[in-house]
């Protein structure tokens, strides 16, 4: 229990200076993003082991394979030219939070956070696009993953047990 508490203290300390970062300048420094890829990843290690990460982490690199292939494909019939993405569209610091995440949330898990996340995400994007300004999209998928962790873990809830998965 006192390992949890110090887990989750850390993590919403980390999420908070990401989210600060991203909103405040679009840039998140690479080591807070470190520091969140393994206290998540820590968490996950302590409580499940080697074998869920791998699998989770196939799952996360086919669920944003498609993503990115849908986003790819949106901007090419948009702009009629082979779009650039990354750097563009999406930071590097979105990539290796949407990474850092995934590869600690099983498939159902992360279709639903991921799904619910991109609509916050992209609601909060249409404000912000009438202030001319760009989504920090880094900084909202750290907020919300703690709001979604925190949910899980304060229900005890296994989505793979209860969809008949586990």
């Amino acid at each position: 229990m006192a390992i949890q508490l110090v887990f989750f203290s850390l993590l919403f300390f980390i999420s908070l200076a990401i989210a600060w970062q991203d909103f405040k300048s679009r840039l998140v420094s690479v080591w807070l993003i470190i520091v969140f890829f393994a206290i998540t990843t820590g968490n996950t290690l302590y409580s499940t082991g080697w074998l869920p990460i791998l699998f989770n982490f196939l799952g996360t690199l086919l669920y944003f394979g498609l993503t990115f292939l849908v986003i790819y494909l949106y901007y090419f019939l948009k702009e009629k030219k082979w779009p650039k993405i990354i750097n563009e569209k999406i930071g590097w610091a979105d990539i290796w939070i949407f990474l850092a995440i995934g590869i600690n949330l099983n498939i159902i898990e992360l279709i639903l956070f991921f799904t619910g996340a991109f609509i916050i995400s992209a609601l909060i994007g249409l404000l912000l696009l009438r202030q001319n300004k760009t989504v920090p999209l880094a900084g909202i998928l750290v907020i919300l993953y703690n709001f979604f962790f925190c949910i899980l873990t304060i229900f005890h809830l296994d989505l793979v047990v209860l969809n008949g998965l586990g």
